[in-house]
């Protein structure tokens, strides 16, 4: 198998794909990597997630990577891949490894590399990593590993955030849907110290994720709106490594990682002050954009991918927030990487200080910013079909449903209609599946464009 990491480190499927003997391959090759970036062995922390062989993965990683030559901690027990990135930081280490598939099915396992700032390593180093795969090597010097809980440092430093204003509340309630990942612990040991009630559901080791994919999206929440409409408060859900965040509101409703943004954003800005520039990637909603001119912030459009925001939350000054249409958000004060623990906590956060419930405080964003509705497509297809489409959004025609008024290219080709919709068309890197976004006032408007865009695709 030819070993490749993509956007967020490599993936297989755990017996096929993802085997002892590639998982060798892979980790010789970024252990060497670590010791040619920095000319001797250097200190590297690995962890890991409820997996299937996730700990064992991850305990022979830190045997190979000490055998090389790093001096190298593992985690003590699952935990999130913020929680990983944090203690890089803290402990000021080179980096480090996580093994996770973060929300693919269950039987996906994976690496994902993480450099010094705790943020998924640039593909100039993954690249590197790819050219050391299966090169013959032998210890550079003598190294060691241990085991190390990473979890009291993390939970210290939000405390030190937010922890003053979820004491002053005391009594509050909360429901979170772990979907049987890594994050499963966290929010009760946080919040129960200022007297709040937390239910977690879907909050134990089970590598099957009970049939569910470890993803906080609507097929795989209807447990926690039930629990929601029962207990008649805030749901948030997280996906299998912690990074992502789902928010499930009191009537049972989903609201989507484009509301959640907003969200953030005005709490941010509102609530604590915060002035600067906002990061977005090209899918996310055009309502970030409004709301960013309103608040006088400049904005950062990036390409699809967290892996593009997290450098700029390091290198730009005055970064108030980046975030991704699928549910990322990375506060660059706190960890310049998606923390879904984090997010779900400035979203309790905002609640306290204003007083408000999320659907009044949408709605308030919706008078200030006028009415959306995003959807997203995936259309799979063939390779002929792909290779179809790929000649035919080289001309992209004066009218998709409605006239169009301006195309723009970064990451696919979006266009932008009159009535201030618009539609992206982008290509997935690893699969055939041609993704349509689209972003309109109402529901019906976003399907007549969803359906326009088809019917022209396959006129």
């Amino acid at each position: 198998m030819s070993i490749r990491f993509g956007t967020d480190g490599w993936r297989g499927e755990i017996g096929i794909d993802f085997i002892l003997a590639n998982v060798h391959q892979a980790i010789i090759a970024v252990g060497n990597f670590f010791f040619h970036k920095y000319r001797q062995g250097v200190l590297l922390l690995i962890g890991y997630d409820t997996r299937f062989q996730a700990q064992r993965f991850a305990r022979y990683c830190a045997e190979q990577l000490s055998w090389l030559g790093h001096r190298v901690l593992l985690a003590n027990k699952p935990i999130t891949t913020p929680v990983l990135s944090h203690a890089i930081r803290h402990l000021q280490a080179a980096g480090g490894i996580m093994l996770t598939a973060s929300h693919n099915p269950p039987q996906w396992l994976g690496i994902k590399i993480k450099n010094e700032y705790g943020s998924s390593a640039p593909a100039s180093d993954t690249a590197w990593i790819e050219t050391l795969i299966g090169k013959e090597t032998k210890p550079f010097a003598k190294g060691c590993w241990q085991i190390k809980d990473f979890d009291e440092v993390y939970l210290q430093a939000i405390h030190n955030r937010v922890g003053a204003v979820f004491m002053n509340q005391p009594g509050q309630k909360v429901i979170v849907d772990c979907l049987y990942g890594s994050g499963q612990g966290y929010f009760p040991r946080l919040l129960a110290n200022y007297g709040w009630q937390v239910k977690e559901i879907h909050a134990e080791i089970n590598p099957a994720f009970g049939g569910l994919n470890p993803e906080p999206i609507a097929a795989n929440l209807r447990d926690l709106q039930k629990a929601v409409l029962q207990q008649q408060t805030v749901g948030l859900a997280l996906d299998g490594d912690g990074d992502r965040l789902g928010v499930v509101i009191e009537s049972g409703e989903i609201i989507t990682a484009q509301d959640i943004f907003l969200l953030l954003l005005y709490h941010l800005v509102e609530n604590k002050q915060k002035c600067g520039k906002v990061i977005k990637t090209f899918s996310t909603t055009a309502k970030v954009d409004l709301l960013a001119r309103l608040y006088n912030l400049e904005l950062i459009v990036t390409p699809i991918g967290f892996k593009h925001i997290a450098p700029l939350l390091i290198q730009e000054e005055k970064v108030v927030i980046g975030g991704e249409e699928s549910g990322g958000f990375g506060f660059p004060d706190f960890l310049p990487e998606r923390d879904g623990i984090f997010s779900g906590l400035n979203l309790l956060e905002l609640q306290l200080i204003s007083r408000e419930s999320l659907p009044n405080l949408l709605n308030q964003l919706k008078q200030k910013l006028g009415p959306w509705h995003y959807q997203r497509l995936d259309l799979v297809c063939s390779p002929e079909q792909l290779e179809c489409w790929h000649h035919k959004l080289n001309t992209i025609p004066a009218k998709i449903g409605e006239k169009i008024k301006r195309q723009e290219k970064m990451d696919g080709i979006k266009v932008h209609f009159s009535s201030g919709a618009w539609l992206l068309f982008r290509f997935s890197g690893t699969e055939p599946v041609l993704r349509l976004y689209c972003e309109g006032e109402n529901p019906a408007e976003v399907d007549y464009l969803l359906s326009a865009a088809q019917d022209w695709l396959n006129d």
